[in-house]
């Protein structure tokens, strides 16, 4: 079944503080990297452009978006395949547990690239095996082998390859809150 712009907006609203804590206490760790103006793409109620200033979101449901613009948060409707913003506008772009819901991953790398300047960051953060099997809206599971792959096709180099918030053995494998995040760099 799929839901409407509004039952999805309704649920992100509605999940628990602690949920809604444990994004920020995620999210915290990889703002330390962004540099300059940055794009997040698929901002969703906009955690990361409370921690970031310097931020832009953009998100393809209306209400999260005027959800965003009502705490005064930099928030414009768009999508991971189109954003409303010129070419080399941002020092980093990041995409946080999103394309692995795409059905065309390689438009979204593409726009990426174009709206980041030369050198800038791209950041993309995916949920681990045991996180991507939790959501049946998943197109496709993203491990470190194909991500690296995919942005070296579009030639970015990689930065470093983070698991987060454990990054070895069990924990990495089996508990459904760890994300694979890669950080590159626009050639």
């Amino acid at each position: 079944m799929e839901t409407t712009d509004k039952e999805y907006f309704d649920y992100l609203v509605k999940r628990s503080k602690l949920s809604f804590l444990l994004r920020k206490f995620l999210y915290k760790s990889i703002v330390k990297e962004f540099r300059g103006k940055a794009l997040d793409v698929g901002c969703g109620l906009g955690e990361l452009l409370e921690l970031y200033k310097n931020s832009y979101g953009v998100d393809s449901n209306p209400f999260v978006v005027e959800y965003c613009k009502s705490k005064k948060l930099k928030c414009f409707l768009g999508n991971a395949y189109k954003t409303p913003f010129r070419n080399g506008m941002f020092n980093t772009v990041i995409c946080s547990h999103l394309i692995e819901h795409l059905d065309k991953p390689s438009v979204a790398f593409k726009e990426f690239k174009r709206v980041l300047r030369k050198n800038g960051l791209l950041i993309i953060i995916v949920p681990n095996k045991k996180g991507y099997q939790r959501d049946k809206t998943h197109v496709k599971y993203w491990n470190e082998k194909n991500l690296t792959g995919i942005l070296k096709k579009f030639n970015f180099k990689i930065k470093k390859v983070i698991y987060f918030p454990f990054s070895a053995g069990f924990l990495r494998e089996t508990t459904a809150i760890n994300e694979l995040r890669v950080v590159a760099i626009k050639s």
